[in-house]
């Protein structure tokens, strides 16, 4: 089928262009009649649908393939060709060997419909993947303890978790599309006034577009009782989330409140009885203990009677402190606060203090401490301010994933937020590349130390045996002491390092790299921290498969995949851009078109793989010859398009001379034999072309010409020609 018999059968857009194009495309291309009889295949429907050309032409489609009859493609073909409707879809065909997602694009033309096949199954393995990610984050915010409530541009709620639903006593239908400002309880503030609707903290995010941070409200029912909550809300924009409207986080804060009620009305009466109640004189010596006292520090009331109760009670952790109590309870105010006691064991606890002045008329004689223990308390605001931290972190590096491509800020934000729920010194992510591990971020080493010795350090797994046992076993590796452990490896760059926590980076179940955590204190870290860790691991492979696939697509979109050089749209886009920015700077820029002599005779007389050799081999030496600055690209079958930097009229000669000396007098091995090519070459500067990529293509083409009209194997000036007249 000749190059006009194709067009005829391809939709609009293509019928001007050459067929090699079609052919060297990587997408599956073929022309159906109105009949579905295939008028044309190209090379990539041979591959994809592994059948040749010659067996295909001028046959029923589905003839050839029976194994699509009936099916979904026959369909769409049929109704295509019927109502002369372009169509797109995606479809899963699960017959051998085509098992793929496929984008099918049909084009009806006068003869029939065109067909494009593009193999989609990466990208919707993302999508799955990234909509799974999404899905895990919902069901953490579902089981958050914090209630979560997200509205839109209007005030109308779009999301709420279980938590925020059970504080405003809603169901989810009768929250979500409500107004942040509609609640069936009263919104109230700590004087029990009801709270202006613009001053509720959602509406000030949504509408003043600013955060509200730890805002008490109270929410009142009918019977006057009171939930109080602590609100946070921060606006969100369209230009940093994708969706403008704003979030608030609600923490019942009720029990709190009543605590701190009972905790001040408790206070007037501990000063004479309640919890462990130490009387002290001017010295400090113990002069009375109440029976809490024994309960509390486990000594026998006798034994306390007259002892310094500084050096019997109080942990040496609080010594600093007693110089500021004193000198509060000697104006005659009271003291209250935490502070670190210890018990008759040697063990050290928490505890609540109260220090009051013993008065007889204005005269100061002693002081009574009453102390209770408040461990337990300190232990459940840890654990909650941690998982907070925890929910945070996590919401923060999702929201990095979401909103950039930048693969070294994600991984920045991910080491980032590791560090506000699990603390260490340093930290690096490791990518692995086939047997090799490459270290590709790394935070808090020093450089003139292990820093520098990380910085773009590439090894084999097997020299590092914590590695190769995380590899192994797709499990995370804890070593709190490093100096006892047999795995960890003994480098100087690293003695410093006694306590180490790693986990796996797994994408499909396969380990691509690794997260690590260092500190210089023996026993820092212990399995507690696997469970904090195993998230920040996840988003990092999401992040490292969101990179790699990001860079495939983007490659190639624009990578001819026989030469390795841009193809014919990236050539166009990078040079669009060289030209645009040597005509700000007025630099001078030239433009190059050549092709290989006889390259059908090769063709003919060596088969199209020797061919594919020859062009492979071409592109490759004029890419060792080039600068960065160049650009090289495929115009299409031997054709190829390069443009140099830089370079003035009066200097370019001896250069394309070089690089034709550099084809034409070096052979190339193509197996049997050593074979000599040559190339012609047409060239256009700005001088004669202006700044404008058409004008140079084209005038270096006809420069082209001439030279295969004149002999070949030279390079020729469009400005050396005779009908070009005068500077551009």
């Amino acid at each position: 089928m000749n190059v006009r018999d194709v067009s005829m059968s391809l939709p609009p857009e293509f019928k001007e262009q050459p067929q090699t194009i079609l052919e060297s495309i990587s997408d599956a291309f073929f022309s159906l009649d109105d009949n579905l009889i295939v008028t044309y295949f190209n090379q990539a429907a041979e591959r994809m649908l592994n059948r040749k050309r010659d067996e295909v032409l001028g046959q029923p489609l589905f003839d050839v393939f029976p194994e699509a009859r009936a099916s979904i493609f026959e369909e769409k073909y049929r109704y295509a060709i019927q109502h002369k409707e372009a169509l797109i879809f995606e479809t899963y065909f699960d017959q051998p060997p085509y098992e793929n997602w496929y984008q099918v694009r049909v084009y009806p033309h006068s003869n029939g419909i065109s067909v494009y096949f593009q193999v989609i199954t990466e990208q919707v393995r993302a999508r799955q993947a990234l909509q799974k990610a999404q899905e895990r984050m919902e069901t953490i915010l579902q089981t958050l303890s914090e209630g979560i409530v997200m509205v839109n541009h209007a005030g109308e709620v779009v999301f709420s978790n279980r938590a925020a639903r059970e504080m405003f006593d809603h169901h989810q239908d009768q929250l979500l599309h409500s107004s942040c400002q509609d609640c069936r309880w009263s919104q109230v503030n700590n004087t029990l006034t009801p709270l202006d609707p613009a001053d509720i903290p959602l509406s000030v995010a949504l509408n003043q577009k600013r955060a509200v941070m730890d805002f008490e409200q109270g929410l009142m029912n009918p019977d006057g009782q009171v939930r109080w909550l602590s609100v946070t809300a921060i606006p969100l924009t369209e230009e940093h989330q994708g969706f403008e409207g704003a979030i608030a986080s609600y923490r019942d804060i009720t029990t709190q409140k009543e605590r701190e009620k009972h905790i001040r009305f408790q206070a007037d009466l501990l000063n004479k009885i309640g919890q462990a109640a130490i009387a002290v004189d001017q010295k400090g010596n113990i002069l009375y203990a109440n029976q809490f006292c024994e309960q509390l520090f486990g000594f026998p009331i006798e034994s306390l009677m007259g002892i310094p109760i500084l050096e019997t009670l109080i942990s040496q952790s609080s010594i600093p402190e007693i110089d500021q109590i004193r000198s509060v309870v000697r104006r005659g105010d009271v003291w209250n606060g935490e502070i670190t006691l210890k018990r008759k064991n040697g063990a050290n606890f928490t505890a609540y203090c109260s220090v009051t002045p013993i008065q007889d008329q204005s005269t100061i004689e002693g002081f009574l401490v009453i102390a209770f223990d408040i461990t337990e308390r300190k232990w459940a605001e840890e654990t909650e301010r941690q998982l907070r931290a925890l929910s945070d972190a996590l919401r923060d590096t999702a929201s990095a994933l979401n909103s950039t491509l930048n693969f070294r800020e994600v991984l920045e934000r991910i080491l980032l937020n590791v560090g506000k729920v699990v603390p260490h010194e340093s930290a690096n992510i490791m990518l692995l590349d086939g047997e090799r591990v490459e270290v590709l971020f790394h935070q808090g080493y020093l450089a003139s130390q292990t820093g520098q010795f990380l910085e773009g350090l590439r090894f084999r797994l097997e020299e590092f045996p914590t590695l190769q046992k995380m590899y192994e076993s797709n499990l995370p590796l804890v070593i709190p002491d490093t100096e006892k452990s047999s795995l960890w490896r003994d480098n100087s760059n690293m003695a410093w390092i006694k306590s180490y926590a790693g986990m796996p980076l797994l994408s499909r179940g396969q380990v691509i790299g690794f997260l690590n955590l260092d500190s210089a204190v023996p026993g820092f870290f212990n399995e507690e921290v696997v469970f904090r860790l195993q998230a920040f691991a996840d988003q990092a492979a999401l992040a490292v498969q969101n990179a790699r696939l990001y860079e495939e697509v983007q490659s190639l979109s624009v990578t001819d995949p026989l030469t390795g050089v841009y193809n014919r749209r990236g050539l166009f886009q990078k040079c669009n851009e060289v030209i645009e920015q040597h005509r700000r700077n007025n630099l001078p820029v030239a433009l190059v078109v050549f092709d290989l002599d006889n390259f059908k005779d090769f063709n003919d007389s060596y088969g199209h793989s020797i061919g594919d050799l020859i062009l492979t081999s071409i592109a490759r030496r004029m890419t060792n010859r080039l600068r960065t600055s160049d650009v090289l690209g495929r115009y299409g079958g031997d054709e190829f398009v390069l443009l140099l930097s830089g370079i003035s009229d009066a200097n370019i000669r001896p250069i394309l001379e070089r690089l034709r000396q550099s084809i034409s007098l070096e052979p190339i091995n193509i197996g049997s034999e050593m074979i000599f090519v040559t190339i012609s070459m047409g060239v256009a500067t700005n001088t004669t072309s202006g700044y404008d990529l058409t004008n140079l293509l084209r005038h270096a083409d006809q420069a082209l010409y001439r030279v295969k009209k004149s002999g070949r194997n030279r390079a020729l000036l469009y400005g050396d020609l005779p009908e070009y007249s005068q500077p551009f």
